[in-house]
């Protein structure tokens, strides 16, 4: 029987003995720099199975009185940009009180025919319930609206395929993280989790709290220390880093997945089961603390945008360059009739966000009058200047810039002019499409290259070899290698 066969017998009381002697189960074992699979000193750690209700009551025990708990589900919705396809939205409100309708609620959703069940292990305060009051989803469960903490969470990216694999820890199994993980435990690198449970693909590794912490500054900085460090420590089994987000979503107990309900477990050690913790013990066993948090596994240098945010120029950035292509475009027409509109509006508007930027309304305004009355001597066939002052200076500037797409639909801009004028965003479409899909055809070569040097790698070829035959410098051959595995 594998784990996930014995995880999902459900059997409340029965206990599942892993042994860890299995190293051919472990498709890492060839690698370097990766950890160890000498054998454990430690007590030997259990893992027992836990009914639907049992893992909820344990997860939400501290939740306090007068709170409410997240059920959300991937559902079809009207969000923008989703395009008729599922995503994660509120489904319900759930006072702390009424615990135990928590699997029926999630029953319900599931026999409406949602993809997944999510949670979080945060209780909420009662504002979730009016977030929205004018749309039919009223709820939201935003961080901002998050009352306590009630532990602490690691995601396992594990059970990629080779084509969605970032890194070969992604590349593991669900029981293999989870065997990885108690090699951990047992010789003392992290503390012993309340329960575990196989998410589909990957594995939840979760860490309860005895009592609710309220949400403060200090409280989820200590938290993201304590999260950040237990990622370092498994960091050979694809830590997913976004579930350190104190309100990030995991899949509830009962959940569908692609393998089937999502079941839970309680890991035992000694006479250990499923402990509850405080911040204070987290911190402890990981040397990690409040004043000097656990720094990232790798740092990166502090990019400039990073470093300071983007000025007003920088963000009008955009309207200057259009300004740039119209002036460019109108030099190829002889007239403008029946265009001179649309056109003098384009150039308006973006004049006048450029303009605006960084200055005052009045004194951009004033410039972006000079320069639009400018452009209009500039065609062949000028529009009147009281029109231009009344129709198109005097119009309302919309709250969202025109899109490019829409000005080169209503200028009918051709192939021929988007070539002649060196058009890039005002381009005819066909023209955009061309130059998207030439980039993305080398964004697939650059991805097939690097595959390709991956596989070199892990199969063994020598930094030489691999640079030879593929013309490139070894540096680009080591950078990688440090990608690949990290030192």
């Amino acid at each position: 029987m594998t784990l996930s066969e014995a995880t999902r017998a459900r059997s409340a009381g029965r206990v599942l003995m892993l042994s860890c002697a299995r190293p051919e189960a472990l498709p890492w074992s060839g690698l370097p720099s990766m950890c160890s699979l000498s054998p454990p000193t430690g007590q030997e750690v259990r893992v027992a199975s836990l009914t639907h209700s049992s893992a909820l009551e344990k997860m939400f025990h501290a939740a306090p009185p007068g709170t409410f708990l997240r059920i959300s589900s991937k559902r079809p919705g009207r969000a923008r940009g989703s395009e008729g396809k599922p995503y994660i939205q509120p489904f319900y409100a759930l006072p702390a009180e009424r615990l135990g309708d928590f699997s029926q609620i999630v029953q319900s959703a599931v026999d409406s025919g949602d993809e997944a069940v999510y949670t979080s292990l945060a209780v909420f305060s009662s504002s979730v319930l009016y977030a929205h009051p004018g749309r039919d989803q009223r709820y939201s469960f935003a961080g901002r609206r998050c009352k306590h903490f009630l532990g602490i969470w690691i995601d396992h990216d594990v059970g990629r395929s080779r084509e969605e694999a970032k890194n070969p820890f992604q590349l593991l199994t669900a029981e293999a993280a989870l065997i990885g993980t108690i090699r951990q435990i047992e010789k003392g690198a992290i503390p012993l989790p309340t329960m575990t449970a196989e998410s589909g693909r990957g594995r939840y590794v979760i860490y309860v709290f005895a009592t609710a912490l309220a949400n403060t500054p200090a409280v989820r900085l200590r938290m993201r220390a304590v999260h950040d460090g237990l990622c370092a420590r498994l960091a050979d089994f694809a830590p997913d880093r976004s579930s350190g987000n104190t309100v990030q979503p995991f899949k509830v107990p009962g959940s569908p997945s692609v393998i089937g309900p999502v079941c839970y477990a309680m890991f035992e050690q000694g006479e250990a089961a499923a402990p509850f913790y405080s911040l204070e013990i987290l911190e402890e066993s990981l040397c990690v603390y409040s004043n000097s948090p656990a720094p990232p596994q790798h740092p990166r240098p502090i990019s400039l945008r990073a470093r300071s945010a983007r000025s007003p120029r920088q963000n009008a950035a955009p309207m200057r360059k259009r300004m740039d292509e119209l002036r460019r475009l109108v030099r190829l027409r002889t007239r403008w009739t029946g265009f001179r509109h649309w056109l003098l509006l384009a150039f308006a508007e973006a004049a006048r966000r450029w303009f605006c930027a960084g200055r005052s309304i009045e004194d951009g305004n004033r410039l972006a009058s000079d320069e639009v009355l400018g452009f209009n001597q500039s065609l062949p066939d000028p529009e009147d200047e009281t029109v231009v002052r009344s129709a198109i200076l005097g119009s309302r500037l919309p709250t969202k810039p025109q899109t490019n797409a829409t000005i080169a639909r209503n200028l009918a801009v051709t192939i021929e002019e988007s070539h002649r004028a060196r058009l890039s965003s005002l381009a005819h479409p066909n023209v955009v499409r061309e130059r998207e899909e030439v980039k993305q055809k080398r964004r697939d070569e650059k991805q097939s290259r690097r595959r390709e040097i991956e596989d070199r790698l892990l199969s063994g070829e020598s930094v030489s070899s691999i640079a030879r035959s593929l013309g490139m410098s070894r540096e680009t051959i080591y950078r990688r290698r440090r990608k690949l595995v990290p030192s």
